[in-house]
Parts: C-alpha cells; sequence; structure tokens
C-alpha cells in the first residue's frame, strides 16, 4: 500500500499511540482488505513484533490479528492497549502510560511548583521555544541528536524508539529550543488520530544545554495544541503505576527485567520524568502474545526489534 494510503487508513483507525510508530524507518506493513485491518511490524526467523494495536476497526481487531498471526510460527504485539490485549491468549504488563487532556495542562501546571520552577529556569537562561520548518531545522535537530545520542546512550535503539525518525519528521510535529541562536533541544509529537491526541515522541536536550528545556518544549506543546484532547508520553516500561495495582508475580517479573536491561537502558529515571509532570490519567500497556507458549521466544524477538538494526 503507498504511503498516501497507509497515512489515510491510519487517520481513520489509528487510536492507539503506537499508530504512527509504524512509520518508523525498517516496519513493514501488512494490510487486510477483508476487515480494513494494517499492522506495523518486524520479522525474526519465524516470529514477528506487531507495533501496539491492529490499526482497523475494533470490531474486527481480534479476526484481523488471527489472520495475521496465521504467516508466523509466533508473534507478540509490543504496546497492546487493554482494549486489544483481551482478546489475546495471553498478556502481560509491560508498564503503563500518563495521559493528560492538554486543556486541563494550564491549571494542572499551576498546582505544580517543581515543573513551574524548571520552565523558567529555562525561560531566564534565554531559551526560545518554536515550531520551524523540519525541512528547513533537520541538519541542526540531527546534529543535535547525535550529540545526546552519544552523551546518553551505549547502544542504539531501534523500531518502536528509533531516532531515526528526527531526519524524517513526515506528518509529525515538531518544537524546537534555541538559545543565542544555537539549537539546544527539540521535541516530536507523533498524532493519534482516534484520540484527537498525540504521542510526545521524542525529547531531546544538547549536552550542557541548560535545565528545563525539555519542561519548557512540553509546557508550550501542550499549551500551542488548542485542538487536542489527548496527550502522552509514552510507556513507563517495567514500572508499577500508583493507580494501577500489579500481581506479586508481576512485580518481580518488572525488578528481573529492569535489573537485566539497566546497563542499556534507564527505566527508573525515564519513569521518574515522566511522573513529575502529573499527568493524571495511568493506563496499562501490554505485550500480548499468539500463543502462551511462546512467550520467551517472543521476549527475544523483541529484544532483537529493538537493538537490531533494520
Amino acid at each position: 500500500m503507498p504511503y498516501k494510503e497507509l497515512r489515510s487508513h491510519v487517520q481513520r483507525w489509528g487510536s492507539n499511540a503506537t499508530c504512527w510508530q509504524i512509520f518508523n524507518p525498517g516496519i513493514r506493513h501488512w494490510v487486510d482488505t477483508e476487515t480494513d485491518t494494517l499492522v506495523g511490524y518486524r520479522q525474526f526467523g519465524r516470529g514477528a513484533v506487531a507495533v501496539g494495536d491492529p490499526i482497523g476497526p475494533p470490531d474486527r481487531w481480534e479476526i484481523a490479528a488471527r489472520k495475521f498471526e496465521s504467516g508466523f510460527k509466533r508473534v507478540v504485539w509490543f504496546g497492546a492497549s487493554v482494549g486489544f490485549a483481551s482478546h489475546c491468549p495471553m498478556h502481560i504488563p509491560l508498564g503503563f502510560q500518563t495521559v493528560i487532556d492538554p486543556r486541563a495542562w494550564t491549571e494542572l501546571k499551576q498546582r505544580n511548583a517543581t515543573i513551574r520552577y524548571q520552565i523558567n529556569r529555562s525561560k531566564n537562561k534565554g531559551v526560545m521555544i518554536s515550531r520551524p520548518d523540519p525541512h528547513v531545522a533537520t541538519p541542526r535537530i540531527i546534529e543535535c541528536l547525535r550529540e545526546w545520542q552519544a552523551a546518553k546512550f551505549p547502544i542504539k535503539l531501534y523500531f518502536m524508539t528509533d531516532p531515526g525518525i528526527a531526519a524524517d519528521i513526515g506528518q509529525r510535529s515538531i518544537w524546537i529550543a534555541e538559545q543565542a541562536g544555537q539549537l539546544q533541544g527539540y521535541l516530536i509529537a507523533s498524532p493519534i488520530p482516534q484520540q484527537q491526541g498525540w504521542l510526545f515522541e521524542q525529547w531531546v536536550r544538547r549536552p550542557g544545554a541548560p535545565n528545563g528545556i525539555i519542561e519548557q518544549l512540553i509546557d508550550t506543546a501542550l499549551t500551542e495544541l488548542h485542538d487536542a484532547k489527548y496527550a502522552t508520553m509514552g510507556l513507563c516500561p517495567l514500572t508499577q503505576s500508583p493507580q494501577l495495582p500489579l500481581g506479586l508475580g508481576h512485580r518481580i517479573l518488572f525488578k528481573a527485567a529492569r535489573t537485566l536491561v539497566s546497563p542499556f537502558y534507564r527505566t527508573h529515571s525515564l519513569t521518574q520524568f515522566k511522573l513529575k509532570f502529573g499527568f493524571p490519567i495511568h493506563e496499562p500497556i501490554y505485550a500480548a502474545f499468539s500463543h502462551p507458549g511462546t512467550m520467551i521466544h517472543s521476549g527475544v524477538d523483541a529484544a532483537l526489534a529493538f537493538i537490531i538494526a533494520p
């Protein structure tokens, strides 16, 4: 299916915060005309890692998922919503995402002294936020990204976290932070059409840039998204939400997984950063499996999807 038709389909049916990530580098597309459904995925041998939920009519999700799964020995739907995960033979929590109606942000910010302090800290350093023409700003954005990656991450990540989206913004929106004419950071937001919302998908601060830049970027985005009703900063991985109780088994699983990935990915720091904004709604996020007995193999597939370049 041509890109224009894929985009039109996501505009019509995209409801999961992950829906625009099917356009990330290296992601394949499966289309089923009978159920009017689209799936973004990466394949590893006889296994597949699908992006979020199927993108199509919710009352056909289950039929479409079984048709997609029939082409593989095992499938894991990574980042699935509770609405879709409940249709799968097995699902386990990956964490949660915090959500806000942008129209409530101004009032929430007034009650959050920490966020106001950080925003003012950045502004007092002369940082200015704007929405540039992505084609004009791209070279500076990529330079900022490379410096950030070199300082923050020992390995590159791909799939649903691929930083390569900065080189091709497409239908995403971008805000940049400048200080004395130098680009010091940026925020990329991806549309969630059926939620009338946005996923704040990538935020970057150049090493050595003033503190508070990310807070100022997010504040500006939430303030300028006048027509939006939904915004999220995405998954808080391998962490229990204070709003969503988990059983002992899942808490042990989270702790073991955090220990395993800690050399590569600071899940705790990421979650603490997201939580400090105080977005009031917490939504559970799942990994859903085509067959209960394939969980370990599918987990390996998911890890490969994130660490192996497409």
